[in-house]
């Protein structure tokens, strides 16, 4: 019910006004108590917005361990996932749009490696089993309580401990604040980061995040000529020399033509770039990342 009361409470009054024959019934509320198992530490992580990569990426290389990301969209998925393999993180993606078999080899990987980062929607929030999960990380705050436990409950299984971490933005303070009023408890801590590694971790994960762009964007190209040529074949149409060069290019990873030629030269270069300064900084900085110096 809406307030501060409780279920029982409004259904009290509620049956109050109904006139029952003989004794008054009795209520039983069999809700159970949302709470975190108590193997389980809580704390949070205050970033901002713009920076929640940033913040992650300098939390799983400064404290290693078989970590569980939980994020509220596929495309959430695929972009975090892809950047984190960018930077050389040991991890592996999770959500429904998924074959059952692409889940399976995911998770196979996920607990063959220790220092293993998943990352998720809440298709695994319930029901997966991992042993050793440290740390639960919520990079998108969920939009019940319910989620929330259920996330948490990945990590402190089997008499083990663990942490849930929750990344909260300026804009989701108010949710934040409404999550732990709903558990009935006092905000956790905050999660002590060192500030001073966000200069090098910026670098990369911003270089890694424009290298995903380029890859994105090829992968795109190819995926629009692969479907001029598949449609060009149903209507009977015949393609230019050009065109055809450039379906070529989608089939073989290459582009015809001078113009795709050069496209492919310059696309190449920045890529070439962009990741050899991705490895470079990983490489120089990683030592530093990981033992906080």
């Amino acid at each position: 019910g809406g307030g501060g009361s409780s279920g029982s409470a409004t259904l009290d009054s509620l049956m109050d006004r109904v006139p029952f024959r003989g004794r008054k019934p009795a209520v039983v509320d069999l809700t159970t108590g949302m709470r975190v198992a108590a193997r389980v530490s809580e704390a949070h992580l205050s970033c901002p917005e713009a920076e929640r990569d940033e913040y992650l990426y300098c939390l799983l290389s400064c404290h290693p361990g078989r970590t569980i990301v939980f994020v509220n969209a596929v495309s959430a998925v695929r972009r975090l996932a892809a950047i984190l393999k960018l930077l050389a993180l040991p991890v592996q993606a999770l959500h429904a749009g998924m074959q059952q078999r692409q889940r399976l080899k995911a998770l196979d990987r996920f607990r063959a490696d220790a220092a293993g980062v998943l990352v998720a929607t809440d298709v695994a929030a319930r029901g997966l089993d991992v042993r050793d999960v440290r740390c639960v990380v919520h990079y998108q705050l969920p939009a019940s309580l319910d989620t929330y436990v259920h996330r948490s409950g990945r990590t402190g299984r089997a008499s083990a401990e663990g942490l849930s971490l929750a990344m909260v933005t300026p804009k989701e303070q108010a949710r934040f604040l409404a999550l732990y009023r709903g558990l009935g408890r006092e905000v956790p801590p905050e999660f002590p980061i060192d500030l001073s590694l966000l200069p090098a971790v910026r670098k990369r994960v911003r270089l890694a995040v424009r290298l995903d762009a380029h890859e994105r964007k090829h992968s795109k190209s190819c995926a629009e000529a692969a479907w001029r040529s598949q449609h060009a074949e149903e209507l009977g149409i015949e393609l230019s020399d050009e065109e055809l060069s450039e379906e070529e290019a989608a089939a073989t990873g290459r582009r015809g033509g001078r113009r795709g030629q050069a496209l492919e030269a310059g696309d190449r270069g920045v890529d070439g770039v962009i990741a050899a300064q991705v490895c470079l900084l990983v490489v120089f900085y990683g030592g530093k990342g990981s033992n906080g110096e």
